[in-house]
């Protein structure tokens, strides 16, 4: 609901965004368990590019993986490796490293499925044409025993930055195993070669696996921001990609105002024997790494409900953003900012140089929903970054202020610089390696990778897992984050059947006053029954989002004691008699904000820029 009546939109304080109930998350506590060092056996050597996977039947199994530093001296640069946990998380063992001769090792991706299995899949890059001994492919590994041991791989056709789940509904496709990546094929259209996401399955156990299949993108654009599919109760398979329109040539200064990508969904309800059309669900400033997707399996309100999250330019700065679907990705709802720190660029539109990447996300067996990214607001002179994890309890209408995860800061002072290394040509073993003068490169390597990961475990508890450099090296960690409470409709038991009012109201505000001595502004709300019919109060204001470009905001004086999103007004005294006639308006609903250290950042700031959601009781 906009802006209407006695509103003067252009005023700095009416800059209000307001849609509006009551929440019970005051009662919901992220708890943070000690960071745990997942490579510390091999604490000599960087590590970067991570996943995890959480075992649907044990909470005591954990799969983690990893791109690992080669022992030097080495000629080739990088090794995947796989950590297996037994008990929750608490300690960590290398239980497979694919060290195949290949120039290139890279890209791992690790799941668990059903009866104790556990997958891990990599890339294997080489220099041969296709099908001979030397030429790039995607290496599929199975483990019978929960990842201790590993059988040999099945090598696959190369696909870049791949992922892999398993069916473990039990749906008629229980069991199946899926994996998606970016590839193109030896054809063209208009002159440019065609790209786009490629998918392979398996009916026994990852023993063989299907023809792929090749979803096209159109020419020039390609699919490199891949992400783990999902499977719905039915067994219906959600893939979401980041779609990059590569002939626009958008650069990253120019992407705060013009998308260069857009993320589409692809399903099957058939086990991929075929897909649905492409849907675009979103367009995308793109920056700070791919998409995440999961989805709801716990039974609850929110069964089978999806949700997406990536990072995002549109602002000027890269934020955490957030859409969900209802419908198994038909449809999907408007984005929103999940990332909650303020921003430091000094200018309206100008990009803002504190980045957040590498977004995740994933859904607990009681509906809760977890989002985890790698955040600047605690590096210094936006040197590094911390591990930050926020969570929903009512289907991702609201978020609860995050919490930092990493207890130290990763930083990118030289003095903490790590390096790749390759050297090719005479003597190598390697037969397309060798010969000729030796060829030698070496460079910085900060970057942490294209993935970081989370997964929930069986019994309600997530687990990130990122890589800092605390010890000198780039090193996995991990920690357990429970949060307290689970999923309701309206963020409550008490509230869960009270039904949405917004549609029948109309908002309007007057009086706006900011009191400089306290940095308190206030103004009056009013609501307007549109409707042809009374509507019986009370009525529950329930802020879903607040953001101020002064300063950090907070609202003062809500009924359940939360002061963003969340926070509560209750109105029954301004409603005449418990009830609101056709046409007829509420007295004024004072709403008090609360700003820390204002700033004037822009030529019209914005104080509050908030949605909020009206409830009331059913008839």
């Amino acid at each position: 609901m906009s802006c209407r009546t006695s509103c003067p939109c252009g005023s700095a304080l009416y800059a209000l965004l307001i849609t509006i109930s009551f929440t019970a998350v005051a009662s919901a506590q992220i708890t943070v368990g000690r960071n745990v060092q997942v490579s510390k056996a091999n604490g000599g050597r960087a590590h970067f590019e991570v996943l995890v996977a959480a075992d649907p039947e044990d909470s005591h199994h954990l799969l983690g993986c990893s791109i690992i530093e080669v022992q030097q001296p080495s000629t080739q640069p990088w090794h995947t490796i796989v950590y297996s946990s037994m008990d929750g998380g608490a300690s960590w063992q290398p239980t497979l490293e694919v060290d195949r001769w290949f120039p290139g090792i890279s890209d791992p991706a690790c799941t668990f499925g059903i009866d104790n299995h556990a997958y891990f899949t990599t890339l294997l890059t080489g220099a041969g044409f296709p099908a001979s001994p030397d030429s790039s492919r995607m290496a599929v590994y199975r483990s019978a025993d929960a990842g201790r041991t590993w059988e040999p791989p099945v090598d696959l056709p190369f696909v870049d930055r791949e992922y892999i789940v398993v069916d473990t509904t039990q749906s008629k496709y229980r069991g199946r195993i899926y994996i998606n990546g970016n590839h193109s094929v030896r054809a063209y259209r208009e002159g440019h070669a065609i790209q786009g996401s490629t998918f392979f399955r398996s009916l026994d156990g990852a023993q063989t696996f299907s023809y792929p299949y090749l979803i096209a993108s159109a020419p020039r654009h390609h699919p490199p921001g891949q992400t783990q599919s999902s499977v719905l109760s039915d067994g219906t398979v959600v893939a979401a990609y980041l779609d990059v329109n590569g002939s626009e040539g958008i650069e990253l200064t120019d992407r705060a105002k013009t998308a260069n990508a857009a993320i589409h969904i692809v399903t099957s309800s058939d086990g991929e024997e075929t897909f649905s059309p492409v849907l675009i669900a979103q367009e995308v400033h793109a920056c700070g790494g791919p998409p995440s997707l999961a989805a709801d399996r716990s039974g609850g309100p929110f069964h089978d409900h999806l949700y997406l999250t990536w990072t995002d330019l549109r602002s000027g700065r890269c934020e955490v953003l957030w859409i969900k679907s209802s419908d198994k990705g038909k449809t999907w709802s408007r984005p929103f900012i999940v990332s909650d720190d303020l921003p430091a660029g000094p200018s309206e539109r100008s990009p803002d140089p504190s980045f957040h990447m590498m977004s995740m996300v994933a859904v607990n067996k009681e509906g809760v929903i977890g989002v985890m990214w790698y955040d600047p607001r605690d590096g210094h002179d936006k040197d590094g970054y911390s591990v930050r994890f926020s969570a929903s309890l009512d289907g991702g209408e609201t978020f609860l202020p995050s919490v930092r995860v990493s207890e130290v800061l990763a930083s990118y002072e030289v003095k903490k610089w790590q390096f790749w290394m390759l050297a090719e040509g005479g003597g190598d073993s390697e037969p397309n390696a060798g010969g000729g003068n030796f060829k030698g490169s070496f460079g910085v390597n900060p970057w942490p990778g294209h993935t970081t990961g989370m997964a929930s475990s069986a019994d309600g508890a997530f687990h990130p897992f990122w890589v800092d450099n605390r010890t000198g090296l780039t090193q996995v960690w991990t920690a357990t984050v429970t949060v307290q409470g689970r999923a309701f409709v309206n963020g409550s038991t008490e509230f869960s059947n009270w039904q949405d009012l917004t549609p029948k109201l109309v908002l309007q505000f007057a009086n706006a006053k900011f009191d400089a001595a306290k940095n308190i502004a206030t103004i009056e709300a009013y609501l307007v029954n549109a409707s042809k019919d009374p509507i019986r109060g009370p009525f529950e204001l329930r802020f879903i989002s607040m953001q101020s470009e002064m300063g950090e905001v907070k609202l003062v004086g809500s009924a359940n004691s939360l002061q963003r999103a969340g926070a509560v007004v209750n109105v029954d005294r301004e409603i005449p008699n418990n009830r609101l006639e056709p046409g007829a308006r509420t007295s004024a609903i004072r709403l008090h904000f609360a700003v820390t250290d204002p700033e004037l950042k822009t030529i019209k700031p914005v104080i509050a820029d908030f949605e909020v959601k009206v409830l009331g009781k059913r008839d």
